[in-house]
């Protein structure tokens, strides 16, 4: 049973995805080192403190929703910003689930930041924007000639 405590252990620290674990009204138990290195939050900071201090102020009703989701046993997603402690937002993608932790109820979130890939989609989104202009002026001047 302690080498299962154990590995399990090992696999919360060594995530490079956030790992917040919550009771069930949003107050967090649990971190795992990568709050640390992406929100810039040391445990003492976050541990106690409801988990939405992590999210952009103008997405706290979806993540509020995502959460009652989860309480109720469902697993769920959720796309939003994010919020360092220095204010900075970023993209983020979270996925919760519902948890037994110390034979407590308890939610799991694991959060990854997105930020390369919406910057990488935007990206081709304005290239495809692009090349639709520039085939609509060719097709234009097809006609024409």
């Amino acid at each position: 049973m302690n080498s299962d405590k154990n590995s399990y252990k090992a696999i919360f620290d060594s995530s490079t995805d956030v790992i917040v674990i919550t009771d069930i009204n949003g107050i967090v138990a649990d971190i795992n080192p990568a709050v640390v290195e992406i929100f810039g939050y040391n445990p003492e900071e976050l541990i106690g403190k409801p988990e939405n201090i992590l999210i952009a102020n103008d997405f706290v009703d979806e993540f509020n929703e995502f959460r009652d989701k989860t309480r109720k046993g469902e697993k769920t997603e959720l796309y939003l910003l994010g919020c360092k402690k220095n204010g900075q937002k970023f993209h983020c993608q979270g996925r919760g689930m519902p948890l037994t932790f110390l034979s407590e109820p308890h939610m799991l979130t694991v959060i990854r930041d997105i930020t390369r890939r919406k910057i990488t989609e935007e990206t081709i989104d304005k290239a495809n924007q692009e090349l639709k202009k520039v085939n609509k002026i060719r097709f234009s001047s097809n006609k024409v000639g």
